[in-house]
């Protein structure tokens, strides 16, 4: 049996910097300094009561929490949930973070009881965001506990929060976070980035142009997309925190790349055992260039990066993972308007 204490804690995470915006994997450790022209932003989502189970995380300019704080607050007794929150609020207290956002998720439903009053009272260490604007440097962004799905938990969900959440939206802005993917958000709000979690089996990054299947229907996405939740599709914490140093001037996020510009990288990292990510290999235009590491995001204009992948262990049997699995190997083989399946949580 292995105590909380002592199971292995996270300490990796993917990587993306301004203006290259190639990603790898990374440990906390080995991630480049951030540049003085750059902000440092840590993302993560669906804890679930786990965060304890990540190691320090890097020093940052902003923390951003994307909901799900709880397992379920249904089968506790308000003073339970109250504790949770105290020992989420004590783990916020230890990140190093100029400022540290939080929203709530499906899985929040105390979270929604006690109002936003109430959880700003708890969580001391954070601002506590609904449907509200807040910046990074000079970036603009707003925060909404908004998602959809089919899961019993159902916190923030109702119509009426829903059509509030569409009423307040903003007319444009530099970042949109959300806890869920919300089409009636993403696609009437021009937005840069797009920062969200909900979906387990959706994690990764996506590019400006990317294809996904939510809610039965195909959806291009328009920005550049950083879905964080921390817990995998069987609520195994098998997913990374995502480390992204994004320009303090915000003229430069013009210079998101679309997905037809980095079709040569793999867009989506899935934590699944059965495919693991070697090494990243760097040719540049035209002739090989031999092995390289693309962690501190040094890539020139004029080399391209692809992730090496091999499968290991046993392949998984589930069918969700295999379908999103088998969109890595279609980006490899570079078969153009693909569509990666996204799950609710």
């Amino acid at each position: 049996m292995v105590l909380h204490d002592q199971a292995p804690k996270i300490d990796r995470c993917l990587y993306m910097n301004h203006p290259e915006y190639v990603y790898s994997e990374a440990s906390f450790s080995s991630i480049p300094s951030c540049s003085k022209d750059n902000m440092r932003v840590v993302i993560l989502s669906d804890t679930h009561d786990n965060h304890h189970r990540i190691a320090p995380l890097p020093p940052c300019d902003m923390l951003i929490h994307c909901g799900d704080v709880m397992m379920t607050s249904k089968h506790f007794s308000d003073k339970v949930s109250i504790k949770k929150l105290q020992l989420f609020n004590d783990w916020l207290g230890t990140c190093e973070a100029t400022e540290r956002i939080v929203i709530a998720g499906n899985h929040d439903t105390f979270m929604e009881k006690i109002g936003q009053k109430g959880v700003q009272s708890i969580l001391t260490n954070a601002r506590y965001l609904i449907n509200e604007h807040f910046t990074i440097g000079s970036l603009t962004a707003w925060a909404t506990p908004l998602s959809m799905g089919k899961s019993p938990n159902r916190a923030f969900q109702t119509k009426q929060f829903r059509h509030s959440t569409i009423a307040a939206k903003p007319e444009t802005v530099d970042i949109l976070v959300t806890h869920g993917q919300c089409e009636d958000l993403t696609s009437t709000i021009p937005h840069k980035i797009h920062i969200w979690g909900h979906s387990h089996n959706s994690y990764g990054i996506r590019y400006p142009g990317d294809k996904m299947l939510t809610q039965k229907q195909h959806y291009t996405s328009s920005a550049l997309s950083i879905c964080a939740p921390i817990m995998n599709g069987r609520f195994k914490m098998r997913n990374l925190p995502v480390i992204i140093d994004l320009p303090r001037d915000r003229m430069q996020l013009q210079d998101i790349p679309t997905s037809e510009q980095m079709k040569s990288h793999a867009y989506t990292y899935k934590s699944s055992r059965s495919a693991k990510i070697l090494h990243t290999i760097t040719t540049s235009t035209g002739s090989s260039s031999g092995t390289g590491s693309t962690c501190n995001g040094n890539v020139s204009s004029t080399s391209r990066s692809k992730e090496y992948l091999e499968v290991t262990d046993k392949p998984h049997t589930d069918h969700k993972q295999s379908l999103t699995a088998g969109s890595l190997w279609k980006n490899w083989f570079g078969i153009q308007n693909k569509v990666i399946p996204i799950e609710h949580s």
